[in-house]
């Protein structure tokens, strides 16, 4: 394990401590590999440390949207940590809340729901209409207990969807959820046996509209439309990409035994499901499948980095960078239009949360390390910051 990793989980095991503190920036006076006793020079400087937390700039979260609307969160009590030397700076998000949601439309930052009981880094979706959030119910990080929240930004109603409660031996990864169109796509798997429910719930109605069992595998990657669902899903050995048309129940595997128990990512765009193998693998293809024509292509043979988006004229992926010498990670953001031609979009340090690369809309989007959103369209142009 490199250094980076130890610290990051150091200082991640003072999660529980810190989240009574609230929102803060903490100027930690020696650089990560300095420290011996991580926990004992904390305590002695933490009087020392503290800088007026009233004024900490949360890391935005983004959670969805169009080319007119991007929607994003911060959270109020993350906690922010500043190594004095070249390591990259941390951020141990909260999971509790509160939250606020913003909607950055026409030039400016509106709030949109204040208040939210839920950590912006936590899986909080909206899609306009509906915003979706976890709501943690207990304090056990080892077992959390959890209640899935719909709420209706247009009226403020709000019902829990799932509660952790209801489902012995079962966990729900924020990360598989996904919303569209006022309805919303979950994976849930079992921690006994190797088996996984997907779970399709109409938010106008409150109504499953589908539950889709899977015996012997685990979901690792979830796409949604309001025509087709798609998903990886792996045994622990191989993984298996699959696309269900919602409108027939029919399911056809369009590619198999891939030699990854996870990584392998989906998306759907407007007429294709486009996936990719982790880039830890040679090569490390992007292929996608037209259920038109039932034609399957290689797109690319390898890309820089993981896929984090795509379009049917545009891939978009994220690169981890990480230099042995000086221990500094960095972000590099990709782009590969549909004859394989190749843009660095952008790089940067790995400090917070910076990075969530994605495509919203016409753009590629991303957060900086000075936590602003950045919005570059896919096409070329003029780059939003905000």
């Amino acid at each position: 394990m490199r250094a980076s990793d130890i610290r990051r989980r150091a200082l991640l095991g003072l999660t529980g401590f810190l989240l009574v503190l609230g929102a803060c920036t903490i100027d930690v006076p020696f650089d990560g590999p300095e420290w011996g006793d991580p926990f004992s020079e904390l305590q002695s400087r933490l009087e020392d440390l503290f800088q007026d937390p009233l004024k900490t700039r949360p890391f935005p979260v983004l959670a969805g949207g169009d080319n007119e609307h991007i929607y994003y969160a911060t959270s109020l009590i993350d906690i922010r940590i500043n190594f004095r030397g070249p390591t990259n700076d941390l951020v141990i998000p909260s999971f509790l809340g509160p939250s606020n949601l913003y909607v950055y439309q026409n030039g400016k930052r509106e709030l949109v729901q204040p208040s939210i009981p839920a950590g912006a880094a936590t899986g909080l979706k909206t899609d306009g209409r509906f915003l979706v959030y976890f709501r943690f119910t207990g304090l056990d990080l080892a077992f959390p207990e959890y209640q899935v929240v719909a709420c209706d930004l247009s009226d403020g109603t709000q019902n829990v969807i799932l509660d952790s409660a209801d489902g012995a031996n079962e966990t729900l990864p924020p990360r598989l959820t996904v919303l569209a169109g006022g309805r919303l796509a979950l994976a849930l798997s079992r921690t006994d046996t190797a088996a996984s429910t997907i779970r399709v719930i109409d938010l106008t109605g409150l109504e499953a509209v589908r539950e889709i069992e899977l015996p012997g595998l685990y979901v690792d990657s979830l796409a949604f439309t309001s025509d087709y669902l798609a998903y990886a899903g792996t045994d622990g050995r191989l993984t298996n990409v699959v696309l269900y048309d919602l409108r027939n129940e029919a399911s056809l595997t369009v590619a198999s035994d891939i030699r990854d128990c996870y990584g392998v990512r989906v998306f759907l765009t407007a007429n294709e499901l486009v996936w990719s193998e982790p880039p830890e693998a040679a090569p490390a293809p992007v292929k996608a499948y037209d259920p038109a024509t039932g034609a399957t292509r290689t797109w690319l043979e390898s890309t820089a980095g993981e896929l984090a988006g795509a379009t049917d004229s545009w891939l978009v992926t994220e690169e981890r960078l990480y230099n042995e010498r000086t221990g500094v990670e960095r972000i590099a953001v990709h782009r590969y239009d549909q004859a394989g031609q190749h843009r660095k979009l952008a790089e940067f340090r790995a400090d917070g949360l910076a990075g969530q690369t994605c495509i919203i809309g016409g753009y590629a989007a991303w957060v900086n390390p000075d936590r602003q959103v950045v919005l570059a369209p896919l096409a070329g142009g003029a780059r939003t910051i905000f």
